[in-house]
């Protein structure tokens, strides 16, 4: 449960600051959701739904939009998260091969999500942007934020986080 209410928090707080209706090119609620499917599991991938639904109706301020979205962003988590397992991915950062597992399952995500999100939200007329505006708006900020943020959310979603960061500072 914390980690839903999180991720609505990061996600409210962004869509509140965002400065113009629809997508925000900074999103750090992608890397929580993210966090949230890589430490509790793929089962909580409603949860993830739910959130970015609703995070995407106070965006856009309007349904369609926000379900499209929405509905892409949580796909591209429960991608990314997918992705990071099959790849034998290790939250803990033990491995330096760990982050670019993140990284580059991160861009396949962004890259998915921008491209069905900007050409659903074309198609169906839903945004007054044109595909490549919107298109690089949406990756640049969901792969930014699951780049930039997800390790900072895995590291302190580990039991004995603070012990790490004082490994990682050396002796």
């Amino acid at each position: 449960l914390t980690w839903v209410v999180v991720y609505l928090v990061v996600g409210i707080t962004g869509a509140l600051v965002q400065p113009e209706l629809g997508q925000e090119p900074w999103y750090p609620a992608a890397a929580v959701g993210v966090g949230l499917l890589v430490i509790r599991g793929i089962r909580w991938w409603p949860a993830v739904l739910l959130c970015d639904v609703a995070v995407s109706l106070l965006q856009y301020r309007e349904v369609v939009g926000g379900l499209v979205s929405g509905t892409c962003t949580a796909l591209e988590i429960v991608l990314v998260a997918d992705l990071l397992r099959r790849l034998r991915f290790r939250p803990t950062f033990e491995r330096p091969e760990d982050m670019v597992r993140l990284w580059l399952a991160g861009l396949i995500g962004a890259l998915f999500a921008a491209s069905a999100g900007s050409g659903l939200l074309r198609w169906l007329d839903a945004t007054d942007r044109d595909y490549w505006r919107t298109w690089l708006v949406w990756f640049v900020g969901d792969s930014t934020g699951v780049l930039l943020v997800g390790p900072i959310v895995l590291l302190l979603a580990q039991p004995h986080w603070l012990q790490q960061l004082r490994a990682l500072r050396g002796p």
